[in-house]
């Protein structure tokens, strides 16, 4: 599951096929901290999964909690603030 440096078609792909293997997603308790300049996101999400996943040690039918944080360095380009650089970290945790 891990993926770095992802053009636009890869992170397409990863996206793509993530979300093809959940079911009932859930995105709760959102917190938004940081500046212009770097921003915090804290969440949880919770999902059933649709197929086996080796990986993770997750089954087809399985409720997951995943609790989480996204890291965004953002600046100005051409008068518009662009995201940068991103760090996603999440800790799954089986309900």
């Amino acid at each position: 599951m891990s993926a770095y440096d992802l053009n636009h078609a890869s992170l397409r792909d990863f996206y793509s096929k993530m979300y093809a293997a959940l079911q009932n997603i859930t995105i709760t308790n959102v917190t938004v901290s940081g500046s212009p300049e770097y921003v915090t996101w804290e969440m949880d999400l919770g999902f059933v999964m649709k197929a086996d996943n080796e990986h993770l040690g997750l089954n087809a039918g399985e409720k997951v909690l995943m609790k989480g944080v996204a890291l965004q360095w953002w600046r100005e380009e051409d008068g518009k603030w662009k995201i940068w650089k991103e760090r996603d970290y999440f800790i799954v945790t089986k309900e």
